[in-house]
């Protein structure tokens, strides 16, 4: 995107690169163009802890490093290295993304990657510890933990932060009252907790 700025001075458009009593009347162009978003960012899982990867940039002009979330939260504070290691993880699932800050500003958020830390020796199946259905979800969202779990609160949190009131009756959460978009589920179990992405629809 391209900016013109221009000057008036009582009424009349000055000329650019014109001489005029009170001064110069100059031209400008500002080239603006999008804040590049990190690429690729992937996780690999050692026991509890996360090691996080990414692309960085190619152009990489104003920028000042990156800021790591999961589950919506800033972990990492300002980093310089494209790379991020989350160590000790209760058990749960957790969801990552990136951003590029640049002094003029942040970059959207990179893609996202989801983490299932779980106890060693558990077979795949027994790693879905809580699972959720429909998703998207409409009206009601229904839980199914694993035998043998309990769930112990449920709190949902949109994009922004924000968190909302979730109850929870017979494993079901009512969200008829709740906006279309997108939201984070955070689940706590007797073994941990967990967090899903939803869409309200």
């Amino acid at each position: 995107m391209r900016v013109r700025s221009r000057t008036v001075f009582m009424g009349n458009v000055n000329s650019p690169c014109d001489a005029y009593q009170f001064g110069e009347a100059e031209d400008y162009m500002v080239e603006v163009s999008a804040l590049e978003t990190p690429a690729n960012l992937a996780a690999s899982i050692t026991n509890n802890d996360v090691a996080l990867t990414w692309n960085a940039p190619s152009n990489t002009q104003y920028l000042l490093g990156y800021r790591m979330y999961r589950d919506d939260e800033d972990i990492s504070g300002l980093i310089t290295e494209v790379t991020y290691d989350d160590l000790g993880l209760d058990y749960g699932t957790y969801i990552y993304y990136v951003i590029a800050e640049y002094s003029i500003g942040n970059s959207a958020p990179s893609n996202s990657v989801q983490v299932i830390i779980s106890p060693v020796g558990l077979s795949h199946s027994e790693k879905q510890i809580v699972e959720l259905y429909p998703n998207p979800v409409v009206d009601v969202l229904h839980l199914n933990v694993s035998e043998g779990v309990e769930i112990q609160d449920v709190v949902l949190v949109d994009i922004l932060g924000q968190y909302s009131n979730a109850k929870l009756e017979n494993n079901s959460i009512s969200l008829t009252h709740m906006a279309d978009g997108i939201y984070f589920i955070k689940i706590k179990t007797s073994i941990g907790t967990y967090t899903h992405r939803i869409i309200k629809r």
